[in-house]
């Protein structure tokens, strides 16, 4: 079959996988399947990212049950020394995929990567690619890996190629679809997982391990449910805090913020918190802003809905006159699949509010 037939194939099986998926979790499998059928290979790993920062939150893997490679991956992609073929370098490409042996000048055997990863797993090839949406922006990575008798050739990687931005659409549509699985409350208490300075777990309080569980609650979770936090520590090293903060979607409906930082004021010794909490709406407005496709102007007009403001206040705000508020208020309507803006406030809210209902509030206003 030709390259051509191939990817409209991969592409057609993608969009329904989108359609039909009830959540981000199944449609990353259904995709890993279209890809097989297509594209085959041994060994598959599909994540989600925050695209604010490329931080992994959630992921998929088929072949690759290694909590030591996990590890290597995360160090290499976020770690000091940047992998040659990293995902936050080709998230600035033009064609969003490459293999590993175009990557490294037909010479992997030279890079850490190759060696103490792809060979490791037994593995002979890799191809990784981004997975950008209609709206440009990231949403997830993935790589797949064939074995020593064969490599990917020049029409896998045009087929791939060709189907990004649906897989890309995919996750983006998907993320919002998930329906919340029932799971009792997280224990009250800090939520806190404390990273030494060779980037090993000190401590991690049952809280955090309960909030890093429900970002993989799927059958083919990743092998390390650190991930994580593990990449927010090592992005922090590199860039420092205002780059170490992801938002994520957990498997009951919620969505909670990842943050690292020196927990001793002392570089020296290295250690590292990372923090696990419920979000508050203004920490994922913007990330909605981006799933729902919202214009920078209807963000902004979004932020103001959500804090109250009339229609005359809006247009005062942003210098617009109160019709163009009106329109862009239609369109995040529609956007959103709401009618109201009271409905668009219990959108917003759902995750945070709903699934904590019966809990105690406390003095910020805030569940406790």
């Amino acid at each position: 079959m030709q390259p051509a037939r191939r990817a409209e194939v991969l592409r057609t099986t993608v969009r329904e996988g989108a359609t039909e998926a009830a959540d981000c979790g199944q449609f990353r499998t259904a995709a890993l399947a279209a890809i097989a059928d297509v594209v085959p290979y041994d060994g598959a790993c599909l994540a989600m990212v925050d695209p604010a920062t490329m931080l992994p939150t959630t992921g998929t893997t088929l072949g690759l049950g290694h909590a030591r490679g996990i590890r290597l991956f995360v160090d290499l992609e976020y770690g000091p020394t940047p992998d040659s073929n990293s995902y936050a370098d080709l998230a600035h490409t033009k064609r969003g995929i490459r293999g590993i042996w175009e990557a490294c000048d037909g010479m992997p055997e030279h890079t850490t990567h190759y060696n103490e990863l792809v060979r490791a797993l037994g593995m002979r090839d890799e191809v990784r690619m981004v997975f950008r949406g209609s709206d440009g922006r990231c949403w997830g990575y993935g790589s797949l890996m064939r074995a020593k008798e064969r490599s990917f050739d020049d029409d896998d990687v045009d087929v791939l190629a060709r189907c990004l931005r649906d897989l890309g659409d995919g996750l983006r549509g998907t993320l919002l679809r998930q329906v919340p699985v029932e799971l009792p409350p997280v224990p009250s208490g800090p939520a806190v997982v404390i990273v030494d300075g060779h980037n090993e777990i000190e401590i991690a309080t049952p809280q955090a391990l309960e909030h890093l569980d429900r970002l993989q609650a799927e059958p083919n979770r990743l092998p390390d449910r650190f991930m994580p936090a593990l990449a927010a520590v090592l992005r922090y090293r590199r860039f420092g805090a205002r780059t170490a903060v992801s938002r994520a979607r957990t498997a009951d409906g919620g969505w909670i913020v990842i943050r690292a930082g020196e927990l001793d004021g002392d570089r020296v010794k290295g250690r590292i918190v990372v923090t696990l909490e419920p979000a508050q709406p203004p920490a994922v407005v913007s990330l909605l802003a981006g799933l729902w496709g919202l214009t920078e102007r209807e963000g902004d007009v979004l932020r103001a809905l959500l804090a109250g403001r009339d229609r005359r206040a809006i247009a005062r705000e942003l210098s617009i006159s109160a019709y163009t508020v009106a329109d862009h208020t239609r369109s995040i309507f529609l956007k959103a699949d709401v009618g109201s803006r009271a409905e668009l406030v219990a959108n917003v809210l759902f995750g945070q509010y709903l699934p904590r209902t019966g809990q105690t509030v406390g003095p910020d206003g805030w569940f406790a």
